[in-house]
């Protein structure tokens, strides 16, 4: 008889005896104990961007309100509350502490990086599992780095620091990890276009954001938020890939519909999904007479962008280890005046703190007396004033989302305080 075949009237039965059927139990069991292959995970998250312009609209206090209306979707646009969000040109310690203050009631953490261009996150949304701040360049000098071109030093120097801010965060309920960049590149200054200073920047943080991505392998979507300082046609530059509109899919694709925008929020992956016709950007008049809102004259619009993500089960299994930094980006704001307003000053945020100097496992700051009258802290933060510069635990008072700023007045009742990294 040849193998495999039986003979006209006979079958498998026939040939094995009765043995057969325990064969397809044995097979049953057997592949009732294979693990099932999962499915991939998707889900929608909302982007947003604005370069803030030193907070130089027709007043500091409403343009930080008006961020808080629109990172809330409370404003006029009427979108939906973004989940990350990245400002540019809020360095200095007004705005980027007022700024901070008003993402951290609105639920939010951050990263706020060495160069004035931060990212927050949904605290309850997402953990950080890293940060970074990538220098492109100082003020008064030319990029340097991997990817900058030989004939750089050849160029004028920039009149100010630009910077590249990196996060990887991680999704509390399903795991999946994202790579978000945040940048502010090189404008034209005195008619001496730094389009090999915009080339370099981007060089550069690509080859970090490979670097990153390397070494978290469960990141399943890259994500570049920033004020590009010029239009989609030239933002092509950034990679090997076209940016087609056309094609949601494709390794680089573009939310602004306008090629005279210079701010952008760019997606990179194989398991993207977005629409051109989701984008929102946001235009703001001032109070009294012409003008946008920040009074930039490149009109800076608020942007948002809402990306469909899909993750492998397999990104997500890489990513099972991966553990929240300490403090995860949480912080206070401290301010002046009651009710959230005047001069501010913001500790955490995943860096040391304005106007401070290390002490003990957080900071403290010389003497708030009469320095502080409301304070701000994200829905997580760890955070002790104490009345004596010495941190007696006998006159502390822990300070969370509910008693942050109830009219106790804590003038007078604070001269310094701990942040504690948990």
């Amino acid at each position: 008889m040849e193998i495999g075949k039986t003979f006209p009237g006979q079958n498998i039965g026939d040939i094995f005896g009765g043995g057969v059927g325990n064969i397809f139990d044995d097979l049953d069991k057997f592949a009732d104990k294979l693990p099932l292959k999962k499915p991939a995970v998707t889900t929608d998250y909302t982007f947003g961007t604005f370069n803030a312009y030193g907070g130089k609209g027709y007043d500091l206090q409403s343009e930080v309100d008006e961020i808080g209306n629109f990172v809330n979707g409370t404003g006029p646009q009427g979108d939906a509350p973004l989940d990350i969000v990245g400002f540019q040109e809020v360095g200095g310690v007004q705005p980027g502490s007022q700024i901070a203050g008003e993402m951290a009631r609105n639920g939010m953490n951050g990263y706020m990086d060495e160069g004035g261009n931060p990212i927050y996150w949904k605290a309850s949304k997402f953990d950080v599992v890293h940060q970074e701040t990538l220098v492109i360049h100082d003020k008064n000098e030319v990029p340097s780095g991997p990817g900058v071109p030989e004939n750089i030093g050849d160029d004028r120097v920039s009149d100010q620091r630009r910077t590249t801010t990196f996060v990887v965060l991680k999704d509390k309920e399903t795991g999946a990890e994202m790579l978000v960049t945040n940048r502010h590149q090189d404008h034209q200054i005195k008619g001496w276009n730094h389009e090999n200073h915009r080339d370099a920047h981007k060089a550069m943080s690509n080859i970090k954001a490979d670097e990153i991505m390397e070494k978290f392998p469960g990141i399943s979507a890259r994500v570049d938020l920033g004020d590009f300082n010029e239009g989609l046609s030239d933002v092509d530059r950034i990679g090997p890939e076209s940016v087609d509109p056309d094609n949601p899919s494709d390794n680089k694709y573009d939310t602004t519909t306008d090629e005279t925008y210079i701010d952008h929020i760019l997606s990179e992956g194989s398991d993207f999904e977005t629409s051109a016709g989701d984008t929102k950007t946001h235009y703001y008049e001032k109070v009294k007479g012409e003008g946008h809102f920040n009074s930039d004259s490149y009109s800076h619009p608020m942007m948002s962008q809402t990306i469909t993500v899909r993750s492998s089960q397999e990104e997500i299994d890489r990513a099972e280890d991966d553990r929240a930094l300490p403090g995860n980006g949480s912080g206070a704001v401290f301010y002046e005046d009651g009710a959230y307003r005047g001069d501010a000053w913001a500790v955490g945020f995943g860096r040391d703190s304005f106007s401070s100097y290390d002490g003990f496992d957080g900071w403290k700051h010389k003497d708030w007396n009469d320095d502080t009258t409301s304070i701000a802290v994200t829905p997580d933060a760890d955070l002790t004033v104490y009345k004596e510069t010495d941190h007696d635990g006998e006159d502390g008072w822990k300070v969370d989302e509910s008693t942050s700023n109830v009219g106790k007045d804590w003038n007078d009742k604070i001269s310094a305080y701990h942040l504690k990294n948990r």
